[in-house]
């Protein structure tokens, strides 16, 4: 099944806050963000 997850970098109760180092599997490279939600 298909899923929709909105871009939280356009969002502006969303923020970053961590991040990890570059990682490598094979031939791809990522890296992980996490993501908090601003108390309102």
């Amino acid at each position: 099944a298909d899923a929709y997850f909105p871009n939280l970098d356009e969002m502006p109760e969303w923020s970053i806050t961590a991040d990890s180092e570059e990682q490598t599997y094979f031939d791809i490279e990522y890296t992980f963000l996490k993501y908090e939600k601003k108390m309102r």
